[in-house]
Formats: structure tokens, sequence, C-alpha cells
């Protein structure tokens, strides 16, 4: 049976109303190893635990690493959060999948680490307006005529 994926988190980063904390799943073998639930609880600022269950939607493809987003409802100005969890992920060999697809055996890795959480990507600069017409067929004309010469008689 080949080892699951090895986690590590980042900080936090404040988005609106939640913080999203990025795990990242790095795959050392030589298989994919798609990643199908993440199981974890959460808590910001020492506050009350939130539990979440969601799809991880990633596969880890050989040798390589791919960042889960988990998200948390978090009020603005957090700083730190805990966060603990599991990562259920499909083996590679056959018998394992099998195994995987009759719910006998469910894989997984858990997790645990604290963190803090960014704020300055929390700020969120407007975009400056831009206008979606295009110039006025008078107004292209004009550019175009400063630039033409007319022949000297």
């Amino acid at each position: 049976m080949s080892s699951g994926p090895e986690l590590s988190a980042g900080r936090g980063v404040q988005s609106g109303g939640q913080v999203v904390i990025p795990i990242a799943a790095a795959n050392r073998t030589e298989a994919p190893m798609p990643l199908r639930r993440v199981d974890y609880t959460v808590s910001v600022d020492g506050g009350a635990p939130i539990a979440v269950t969601r799809s991880a939607l990633a596969t880890v493809h050989s040798l390589s690493t791919q960042t889960l987003e988990l998200p948390v409802p978090a009020g603005p100005g957090a700083k730190t959060y805990s966060i603990s969890g599991e990562v259920v992920y499909l083996p590679a060999r056959k018998f394992w999948k099998v195994m995987y697809d009759e719910e006998i055996y469910r894989p997984s890795v858990s997790f645990s680490f604290s963190g803090e959480i960014d704020q300055a990507a929390a700020v969120i600069a407007d975009p400056a307006p831009t206008s979606a017409e295009p110039p006025a067929p008078a107004d292209a004309a004009k550019k175009d005529d400063a630039k033409v010469e007319e022949p000297v008689k």
C-alpha cells in the first residue's frame, strides 16, 4: 500500500467574510493520487470550532503538489487559525481501488496545523473604471487624419 499525500499548511488569507486556509498536498509516488474528501474543524482567533466536510475536487499528479483551499467563515480582522482534520484519497493500486469503491477501506491522512492570517491580502482595491465601448467613428477618423500628410502642390 502506498502512503498518502504529505500535507503542509500556509498562511490563511482573509477574503471578505471568510478565511481561506491553503493546505499543500504533495504526492511522492509515480502514480496520480485523486483526493476525494476533506473533513476539517477550524477555530479562528480561538473562537468556537466550525466543522466542515467538502469534496476535495483535486488530483495530485505524480511527484507534484496540489493546493487545497479550505474556507471558513470569519469576521474581519482575524489573526490566527487552528485547523485539524483528514484528507480521504483514492489509492493507486487496483486492489485498493476496489476496496475503496466497495466502502471497505477508505484511506486518509490526518493533519493538524496552526497559523497566522494574512491581513494585507484582505485589502481589495477597486479597479479603475474602464469603458467597454470602442471609440466613436468620428474620433477614430480624427486620429487617423492627424497622421496623414497631404502632398504639397
